[in-house]
């Protein structure tokens, strides 16, 4: 480019160089820029898709519009004074042409050309701020180019920029635009005056309740990049939102801006939503023909809870945009409420564009496109971008890369252009039972991530695999108990002969049969021998409280118990008939099948109980269909080398212990009995597989005790630590880690993730296993939007009969089931909150009853204990809610360290740190608790009642002292400068947590000069992070400083010499 010097008179110079402020919307991006230095998220601007055109004429045209307006020259400073803009007497008014025409693809070529232009950030600080370039694609082919940042354009501004382009190229003079000091002064007197003390009220009382991010459960990933996804709109869909906009007597962009809400929204479970519309706050004709930058981002809080109307919906964003037009003046960085970070607060925007006239050169339509710098700085965005005359319009989705994926940016789209088809239905309908899901992500939902269901005997009972398996290969060895192992041949013989017993006694089918054994050998021939009798056997755990077991049996009615001779006493005492189990060697393989005629796969095979969330047990009745499909899906994923020695190492209580029994037995493998899974501390154990609790398998791994043979490693029952699955892949503990999911209720697994190799995210928990069902439903149980939270509802060949003698439990957790379409079908509410991740897997977000609310904000414990989980040092992390008398609701989070070489309150320090780095500050807990080890309930969970009795000083986050001269100088400064009390600021603390804005640093760098002398730039001060940051800056220049006075000192001493020998 070509710089230029505008003629001007004396007077005009000296006007045109005297600095004057910024505008207030200027004065919001040149602070927000300097949050994010080397962003070109302030890049402006597009093309023109010109056809046969003369360039030297366009060339001219260019020229001429930069000289005639005032943006093209504006420069910036940072002064004693504040921030403030000049006019430059120089301008570069060249247009580089750019020849593409060569190219195999010029039209490709062009377009990646461009972007790259896009990404280039601009240096604000007294430089120019546009760009611009002539693109030759062919004889009668060209693309002008104009790329501007936001500090002197706007995507009005842009499109004006089009419209006088034309003109000039046309011959027309350019309109005389306003001085742009004239806009600032206008800005000033504004925020001088009453009008400017009304608005601030008005977005105060507006914003007293607090507003949260849609998307921030996805903070941390640390991806700023954005794309921009093209949806096309035909006529016929643009004449639904005009039509549904005249039925509701409002604008098309109302109705749009109701369906983007609606499909946000209800994705997300929020029914309020806050999205940022941009006003174009051009207040005058004159106004709306300038380029420059006058929008303002205002936030407009949508209510779209699902008692309402959609009409009300449509009606009440239109009163919503009224009343907050009259104050539209007001920057949100202005808005007292909100604050600093504003931009980050609202993180969905929404934009209706249309260009007022169209533009055409040599008499043909000229295409306007708006080109994205990919790196927009919300999450979401939606463009509704109409041009005159065109049929139809498009819609442009501007998306984070850390928030969505193409895939799911897509399904988004397909959903507004979904209720846009149902525009004309709409009307009286509740949100509620609007439809949101297109065919395609219905179908999806229900039938595209789960594993093919295997053809299967429905008939077969679960003894009846072993009985095959001890047909086929009887010398095998079926079970061992430390030195001692029994043949598949002896198991199932003695089990014989243990059923007979049991007829004998009156058992048969649904008979329940109480289990009170050690863990030995005898214990899965009991099981066996109950199930072979046709009865359902009840494990009544010898480690529980006898208190316990007395409820148990009571509760089940159960009248025959299978134990040994030191349990008799007490199982007389509790009034049931024991009978001894004693193996005798002669019996084991003589006694043949028994065969009870009335037994089928759908009778009960045992009954477990589960805590209840009233306090008293409940009986979950899994029948033999239920169990054997899952040792079914066992058979299909595991290989007859993992499952040849299966550690057994769960209570019988505890229904991973059916996987453990089973699964081995059906096959030919072997099933090696220990008495829990910490027995491998005590002595070698051969196992190939072991199913356990990832709280277990961190003992094993750090005491290095995992059996060499380990081929695959089953971790369920509890949240699997990304650092658990890591130190097992990396160490080559085992070959495949499983986190496997499941309710008691859905037998045990219900969904599966496999991991081969190190993850960098929190594990999933995979998806449906083979025979089952997986539903994420919204609270009206309707399938909820891919990757929206939802309720997690199981179906399928798993799900068990009910609650033992709990009718009205058993129909409220257990309910029809309408998407499979098999009758009598069944859903089980697991009481579970998930969403699919982008990969179809399912990631798990801590119970219902987990989600609390701390100082209005909704919080999801899980999120929290997820930052957590993924710190090198934490083996487990556990968050609740604690009540304070005097705090009120605070979050206080458990870490288990484990190592004890770590120092504990450096791990609180460092936590708390990555939990600010990676969630809203309403989500950090207000104490992190290290334990070395978590108290855990006899099942081998993280035992909440324990940590809810620990004495917590609930209390603020701890807050650094200032130490040492520089540190305790400018804690004094920030207080005075803040208007707050020195108490309140810490070396640690952030200038703008305290209440500081853009006219604040100014003035604390007046200060810190004259207290310090020493200069600090505005880039300065948004560098360091919190005081202590600040202060060594400030001691690094007063270093610098002195060495720079000392070297010259002795220059001039050197001088002085060197004068006085000549």
């Amino acid at each position: 480019m070509s710089p230029i010097e505008l003629p001007c008179t004396e007077q005009e110079a000296s006007m045109e160089d005297a600095p004057f402020p910024l505008t207030l919307p200027q004065g919001g991006i040149y602070l927000d820029q300097l949050r994010r230095p080397g962003s070109p998220c302030y890049n402006v601007g597009g093309y023109l898709r010109l056809g046969c055109v003369d360039p030297e004429r366009v060339v001219s045209a260019h020229s001429s519009l930069v000289r005639a307006h005032d943006v093209f020259g504006l420069r910036f400073v940072a002064t004693g004074d504040g921030l403030r803009q000049y006019l430059s007497d120089t301008r570069d008014d060249g247009l580089p042409l750019v020849d593409l025409s060569d190219r195999r693809d010029p039209e490709e070529a062009a377009d990646r050309w461009i972007e790259q232009q896009f990404q280039v950030p601009f240096e604000i600080d007294e430089r120019e701020l546009f760009r611009a370039w002539l693109l030759r694609l062919g004889p009668s082919r060209y693309r002008y180019v104009g790329l501007a940042h936001h500090l002197i354009m706007d995507g009005w501004g842009f499109s004006n920029w089009a419209r006088e382009l034309a003109a000039l190229y046309d011959g027309e003079h350019s309109a005389s635009p306003v001085p742009w000091s004239d806009i600032a002064s206008d800005d000033a007197d504004y925020l001088a005056g009453p009008r400017y003390r009304a608005d601030t009220e008005f977005w105060t009382e507006r914003f007293k309740r607090k507003s949260t991010p849609v998307f921030a459960w996805r903070q941390g990933t640390g991806d700023r990049r954005s794309e921009r996804h093209r949806v096309s709109l035909d006529a016929g869909r643009v004449g639904l939102l005009e039509d549904a906009a005249r039925r509701h007597g409002v604008s098309p962009a109302h109705v749009l801006l109701a369906l983007f809400s609606l499909s946000v929204g209800v994705g997300a479970e929020r029914h309020e939503l806050t999205i940022d519309v941009p006003f174009h706050n051009r207040r005058s004709a004159q106004r709306r023909r300038m380029l420059g930058v006058f929008v303002n981002m205002v936030p407009l809080r949508v209510e779209a809870s699902g008692e309402r109307s959609f009409a009300e919906l449509v009606e009440g964003i239109a009163r919503e945009q009224k009343a907050c037009l009259r104050h539209q003046r007001c920057p949100s960085s202005h808005m007292a409420p909100l604050g600093r970070g504003s931009e980050g607060l609202f993180d969905i925007a929404f934009n209706f564009l249309g260009l007022e006239g169209s533009v055409r050169f040599e008499g043909a339509p000229a295409e306007l496109v708006y080109v994205s710098h990919r790196h927009e700085q919300r999450a979401l965005m939606l463009t509704y971008w109409a041009t005159p005359g065109a049929d139809g319009a498009e819609l442009q989705l501007d998306y984070g890369l850390a928030h969505f994926d193409e895939a799911g940016v897509r399904r988004l789209a397909e959903r507004i252009c979904h209720l846009i088809d149902a525009l004309p239905a709409l009307g009286g309908s509740r949100l509620d039972q609007i439809d949101l899901l297109p065919d395609a992500e219905r179908r999806l939902l229900l039938d595209g991530f789960a594993e093919i269901d295997l053809e299967s005997d429905q008939e077969v009972c679960l003894h009846t695999m072993v009985e095959r398996r001890a047909e086929s290969d009887p010398q095998a060895v079926a079970v061992s108990y430390g030195e001692v192992g029994i043949s598949y041949s002896q198991l199932n013989g003695a089990a014989n002969a243990l059923a007979e017993t049991l007829i004998g006694h009156g058992v048969g089918p649904e008979t329940l049969v109480g289990i009170h054994l050690p863990r030995t050998i005898d214990l899965p021939i009991a099981v066996l021998a109950v199930l072979k009798a046709g009865g359902s056997y009840v494990p009544l755990d010898q480690n529980h409280p006898q208190a316990r077991l007395r409820a148990l049996i009571a509760d089940c009615g159960v009248k025959l118990v299978l134990g040994d001779q030191d349990s008799e006493p007490f199982l007389r005492d509790c009034g049931v008939t024991p009978i001894s189990v004693t193996r005798r060697e002669g019996s084991r393989t003589s006694a043949p099948n028994p065969r009870v005629a009335a037994l089928s796969a759908r009778n009960r095979a045992y009954v477990i109980y589960t805590s209840g969330s009233t306090g008293k047990p409940k009986g979950v009745e899994i029948c033999h269909r239920n169990a054997v499909a899952l040792v079914r899906w066992a058979m299909r994923t595991y290989s007859r080398e993992d499952l040849a020695k299966v550690l057994a190492s769960t209570a019988l209580s505890f229904d991973l212990s059916v996987f453990e029994l089973f699964a081995p037995l059906a096959c030919g493998g072997e099933v090696v009995m220990v008495r829990d899974a910490l027995e491998l501390l005590e002595r070698k154990v051969e196992a190939t597989l072991i199913n356990t609790v990832p709280s277990a398998i961190r003992v094993l791994i750090d005491q290095q005790r995992i059996p060499a043979g380990v081929r695959a490693i089953n971790l369920a029952g509890e949240p699997l630590p990304q650092r658990t699955v890591n130190d097992l892949i990396e160490g080559g503990l085992c070959e495949r880690v499983y986190n496997l999911y499941g309710p008691s209720e859905d037998t045990t697994y219900s969904t599966c993730a496999r991991f081969d190799s190190v993850v960098d995210t929190a594990p999933s928990i995979g998806c449906a296993i083979a025979g089952t069902r997986a539903y994420v439903l919204d609270r009206h149980r309707r399938l909820a939007p891919f990757g929206a939270k939802g309720e997690l509802y199981l179906a399928g060949e798993g799900v068990a009969r009910g609650y033992l003698g709990r009718p009205d439990l058993t129909e409220l957790r257990f309910l029809p089931d309408p998407y499979s379409g098999d009758a009598g079908g069944r859903l089980y509410r697991t009481g579970d909150l998930v969403r699919y991740r982008r990969n179809g897997e399912l990631e798990y977000l801590g119970r219902i009853d987990d989600q609390v609310k701390v100082r209005g904000f909704r919080i999801e414990l899980g999120e929290v204990r997820a930052v957590l989980e993924r710190h090198r040092d934490v083996s487990c992390a556990c968050v609740i809610c604690k009540e304070d008398p005097v705090a009120g609701t605070r979050l206080v989070a458990f870490v288990e360290y484990g190592n004890t070489a770590i120092d504990p309150m450096a791990l609180a320090l460092e936590l708390r740190r990555r939990l600010q780095d990676e969630l809203p500050s309403y989500m950090v807990p207000a104490a992190i608790v290290p334990l070395e080890k978590m108290p855990q309930t006899s099942n081998g969970k993280v035992d909440k009642a324990s940590l809810m009795t620990l004495e917590v000083a609930v209390a603020d986050a701890p807050m650094q002292r200032p130490e040492g001269d520089t540190e305790k100088r400018l804690a004094a400064i920030w207080a005075a400068t803040l208007g707050i009390e020195v108490a309140r600021v810490g070396a640690d603390s952030s200038l703008f947590d305290l209440g500081g804005d853009s006219l604040l640093l100014v003035r604390m760098a007046n200060e810190v000069e004259q207290s310090f002398g020493v200069s600090l730039t505005l880039r300065d001060l948004f560098a360091v992070t919190d005081l202590r940051g600040m202060a060594r800056r400030i001691e690094a220049e007063t270093s610098a400083n002195q060495t720079y006075r000392y070297l010259e000192a002795r220059l001039r001493s050197a001088d002085v010499l060197s004068e006085g020998a000549l």
